[in-house]
This record gives structure tokens, C-alpha cells and sequence, in this order.
């Protein structure tokens, strides 16, 4: 099974994250500047910049590790023990919304995120790395705190909305992460399709 380790944002976070993409998705959508305009038999044609597809909103997360597509259901046996230890040295936190960004970069960008900041967040993920690399899981990519709310099939050129929107506060308050998932991720016809197969309540310091 396809599976991960993540932290999902309560439902007034979920709005501003809708809000947000809303925001972009009419940048988005957006002429070119420098190809505004085609006259072609009198007429003008707009082409648009790019065509996302939003993330639906429940699917939203912050990913604290992924652990692969084929992942047996011993391992994931070894996960879950694996957390039960390390959730002990971890403790609710607060994050706040912050910036938007691109996956594999801004020019070349097949996914949008929405940045999230928290110096605990970062110690979190350190914690879960390193209990999951003692049951034989190795991250595959450094650990970047990113919500991601857009995705295309073709890479776009978005660095002018990644500028735009780099400082953004894009969440009014800060929220409390106070539990940690265990997620089974499966594609369907609409997209993807999530299943939490164990969450731990982080405990208040």
C-alpha cells in the first residue's frame, strides 16, 4: 500500500486554504501579458497560463514523511510501533500560514503549495525520521513544511504568483497541530482517496 505520516489542518485553516486558492486560481487563469493578445481572422484569443486542478480540501496536509508506494502491512505494522515511542517526545505545537510555493520550482511548476511555519514543526518531523529510520524507513527528500493545494499534468512557468504570494500570511491565526496520522493514499477515478489507519493525540505541554 501507498502510505505516509502526516499532520492535517483544522477546518477554519481549511477555509483561509480555500480562500487561498481561490486567490490564485484567478492568477492562474490570468492572460499572458506578453501574448495578451492573437488576432487571428479579427478576432482576439486569450490563452490561459495553465490548467490546475485544485487539491480538495479534506486532502490537505502537511506530509512529516512518506513511506513509499508498496509499503507491506508488516512495515506498517513497524511504523505504527515505531510512532507509539517517538509521539512520547513530541508535543501539540502551534503553526502558522505563510507563503506560497512550487514543486519541482517556480518555472517548471507541476504543484502549488502553501507554506506553513513553526520552529516545533521541524523538530516533529526529526522526531518521526528518526524512529521511522529505526524501523528500516529512510526519507527520500529533506523535509520541507508545504500544504499542497494545486497540481497540472504540465509544468507551468508561475514564478510571477510564487513572488506575489511569497509573503503571504495566507492564515489569520496561528493553529495547534495536535495529533499525528497514519495515511493510506489510493488513486480514483476523481483523483485521491485518503485513509487514516491510526492517528496519536500529541499531548499539551
Amino acid at each position: 500500500m501507498r502510505a505516509f505520516f502526516a499532520i492535517f489542518p483544522p477546518e477554519q485553516v481549511q477555509t483561509e486554504l480555500l480562500a487561498l486558492q481561490d486567490e490564485i486560481e484567478k492568477k492562474l487563469q490570468k492572460p499572458l501579458i506578453k501574448d495578451e493578445k492573437r488576432i487571428l481572422d479579427g478576432a482576439i484569443n486569450y490563452s490561459p497560463k495553465s490548467r490546475w486542478k485544485k487539491t480538495d480540501v479534506q486532502n490537505m496536509h502537511i506530509t512529516l514523511q512518506f513511506l513509499g508506494d508498496e509499503v507491506t502491512v508488516h512495515k506498517i505494522e513497524d511504523a505504527k510501533k515505531a510512532i507509539d515511542n517517538a509521539v512520547k517526545e513530541i508535543y501539540a505545537f502551534e503553526v502558522f500560514g505563510k507563503g506560497v510555493g512550487a514543486f519541482p520550482n517556480a518555472r517548471k511548476a507541476t504543484v502549488l503549495w502553501a507554506g506553513a511555519e513553526s520552529n516545533l514543526l521541524f523538530g516533529a518531523a526529526r522526531e518521526v525520521n528518526k524512529a521511522l529510520e529505526g524501523a528500516g524507513f529512510k526519507s527520500d527528500k529533506p523535509f520541507l513544511a508545504h500544504i499542497s493545494i494545486e497540481r497540472t499534468k504540465f509544468a507551468q512557468d508561475v514564478d510571477d504568483v510564487v513572488r506575489e504570494f511569497a509573503d503571504k500570511k495566507w492564515c489569520k491565526q496561528k493553529w495547534v497541530a495536535d495529533s499525528i496520522c497514519l495515511v493510506q493514499s489510493s488513486h480514483t477515478l476523481g483523483g485521491m482517496e485518503y485513509n487514516v489507519l491510526k492517528s496519536w493525540k500529541l499531548e499539551k505541554v
